[in-house]
């Protein structure tokens, strides 16, 4: 089946691409000690910086960062900053997708994310469709 198309390229992009503005990098893209932590145990200043990047992007704007995608240079410049680690070092990053890949994977289990498939969907419209409970067990 054929997937209509709701929104434009630049609407999608509106919702889905990071802001840049300083304040807006401050509110969505500042680093905890816990996710610090995280992240330095990464072995190289290369995945180190990829890591942090899946990361903040599954958090806002909440999706994941395709391979091969690079963020915006501003966005990448304070993530970069806040561990002490070159910008330059995610060039590298989208080489290897294998490793793109395997951290996904270590951040879902750790943030508790899981996939979204016909077995969650159904899920999500029981609970949805559940008829509410009057006090007195009777509706209406």
């Amino acid at each position: 089946m054929a997937r209509r198309r709701l929104l434009n390229a630049e609407a999608w992009n509106r919702l889905l691409m990071p802001p840049v503005e300083e304040r807006d990098l401050v509110r969505h893209f500042t680093l905890s000690r816990e996710d610090l932590a995280l992240i330095r145990s990464r072995r190289t200043e290369t995945t180190q910086l990829g890591f942090a990047m899946l990361l903040l992007y599954l958090r806002f704007p909440g999706r994941v960062l395709a391979a091969g995608e690079i963020p915006p240079a501003p966005v990448i410049a304070f993530v970069a900053r806040q561990p002490g680690l070159r910008r330059s070092a995610f060039t590298a990053y989208g080489r290897r997708d294998e490793a793109r890949r395997k951290h996904l994977a270590e951040l879902t289990a750790a943030l508790g994310f899981r996939t979204f498939g016909d077995a969650t969907f159904g899920e999500l419209v029981a609970r949805l469709t559940r008829q509410p409970r009057s006090i007195g067990g009777r509706v209406g």
